[in-house]
């Protein structure tokens, strides 16, 4: 179901299945992903690329990590990045876009999260094919964005349409990888896919090598729990093992 092999040249950083979540140009900032991965997540992949378009094809096999979309939230959720809290942010950036709107751009409202959220948990992720991962985003994202529209003006004019329908689209292109992780994992169908990470995406030659990323929560991610007595760390320590954080 999914590639042997990963083409370099589609940049992608990102993925649930094969539905691409990050495809950034090289020239963009490296987001880096690792807190959601652990060091058991490592696994080898086969990429292939080209230097220039006439280039024969090469391949070399480097470290990816995976886990699944289940495990992935579980970690979001301990991160701070919950279903809830990115709602939350999200209403708060569009109410305040539509109490402030811009005098030199003439754009549809911002539409509710709850309505760019059930938009996107319309694509079909786990029968997206491999190939062309891009355009394969972009069509998937385009879906949804019809979808968007059709709960937001249902009645549009034809003339406006096209504009309305692309606006929506550049909204949710713009969601963040995280937030559409957390959308995506409302669909019971999607929590045994597969979150997959490509470091070697950003720049394989130089950037990230496996000494620029520690996998795993950083020490500012990390909390010190401090109690009066070993009856109270037992009791801590009982009540945390029945939660499944993702973490070690």
């Amino acid at each position: 179901m999914y590639p042997a092999k990963m083409d370099l040249d589609a940049s992608v950083f990102l993925q649930l299945a094969n539905f691409a979540l990050d495809t950034r140009r090289k020239d963009h900032f490296h987001l880096d992903y690792s807190t959601l991965f652990q060091p058991e997540d490592a696994y080898e992949q086969r990429y292939t690329w080209r230097d220039e378009a006439e280039d024969p094809l090469e391949e070399s096999i480097e470290t990816a990590y995976r886990t699944t979309l289940r495990t992935a939230i579980a970690r979001l959720n301990l991160l701070g990045y919950s279903y809830h809290q990115i709602r939350d942010i999200y209403e708060e950036s569009r109410l305040e876009r539509d109490r402030n709107p811009s005098p030199h751009l003439h754009t549809p409202p911002n539409p509710p999260f709850d309505f760019l959220a059930e938009s996107l948990r319309t694509i079909d992720i786990a029968g997206i094919p491999p190939d062309e991962p891009k355009a394969q985003r972009v069509g998937a994202l385009a879906d949804a964005a019809n979808h968007v529209l059709s709960m937001v003006e249902p009645n549009c004019a034809a003339a406006e349409r096209d504009r309305m329908r692309a606006w929506f689209g550049l909204i949710l292109l713009g969601l963040d990888p995280f937030t559409v992780l957390q959308v995506l994992a409302q669909e019971p169908v999607n929590l045994d896919l597969p979150v997959t990470w490509h470091p070697y995406a950003e720049d394989f030659w130089e950037f990230p090598l496996p000494e620029d990323f520690e996998i795993g929560l950083t020490h500012q991610d990390r909390y010190l729990i401090v109690t009066e007595g070993s009856s109270d760390s037992a009791v801590i320590k009982k009540a945390l093992s029945t939660r499944d954080f993702g973490f070690r």
